[in-house]
């Protein structure tokens, strides 16, 4: 007699093989060897300076076996689809063991190269160097301006400001010192006292010392950022060639 004539005959072989399967999967062993243990104790001596003992190893392992269930079974339950935060983790973790191929070392040559071609990139703003005095007044500051003129001492003013400020940038000087005065700089002559130049702290006498073009520096004076900037340029080509070698095996039904 013919098992395909007998409709729950089938049902009962293919139930039986569905829970033959299930129950395969769901005692999957999971072992705990030399490797596992060496792992854990690797992450308990890199957060707590010091190899564990055999005792704590041993509740380390049990721990670890608790997570290790609770992850198979979350798994198992399909609870990692749709998951915003595990889907960032692992395409994080996916990036990661990219860039790791990535070379870390990078040679002159190479370096050299890359910083001609991203001077702009390290080109340093206009800069000033100046002595000034800080005054609660414009009228205080005239006053000392008009001391000055007379060939006397500069008056003493308040002390709440640097007196010297060297090689600083405008953008530098407008959070020191407000947008009015960084902004009256350019206008500045050298060497002789000028003012009052306003400010949110006050009214200052402000003698300009130095007046530093914007320049590309040398590729010793920016060296570490630029080897920085390679690495992590590096990095994102690895990225970008990966994902190139990979984009070909999924088709996209974009129905936007």
């Amino acid at each position: 007699m013919s098992i395909g004539r007998h409709p729950l005959t089938i049902f009962l072989v293919v139930g039986a093989l569905l829970f033959a399967v299930d129950r395969w999967r769901s005692t999957d062993s999971i072992v705990i060897d030399q490797a596992v243990a060496e792992r854990v104790a690797g992450l308990w001596e890199t957060q707590m300076g010091t190899p564990p003992d055999p005792e704590t190893l041993d509740a380390l392992l049990t721990a670890w076996l608790r997570e290790e269930v609770f992850y198979r079974e979350a798994l198992r339950r399909g609870l990692d689809a749709d998951d915003t935060v595990v889907r960032r983790r692992l395409v994080q973790k996916l990036e990661f063991l990219v860039q790791d191929m990535t070379p870390g070392a990078v040679s002159d040559g190479d370096l050299a190269t890359y910083f001609e071609g991203h001077r702009e990139r390290y080109r340093l703003p206009e800069r000033w160097t100046f002595e000034q005095q800080q005054y609660a007044t414009a009228e205080e500051a005239e006053a000392a301006l008009e001391a000055l003129r007379r060939g006397e001492a500069l008056p003493r003013g308040l002390e709440d400001l640097p007196r010297h400020f060297v090689g600083k940038s405008q953008a530098e000087l407008q959070q020191a010192l407000g947008s009015t005065l960084a902004s009256a700089l350019p206008e500045v002559p050298p060497n002789q006292w000028v003012g009052p130049l306003e400010s949110p702290f006050g009214s200052h006498l402000l003698r300009l010392e130095a007046r530093l073009p914007s320049e590309v520096p040398p590729l010793s004076f920016v060296a570490p950022r630029v080897r920085t900037d390679y690495l992590r340029d590096a990095r994102e080509a690895s990225l970008d060639r990966f994902y190139q070698s990979v984009r070909g095996r999924y088709g996209v039904d974009n129905r936007r």
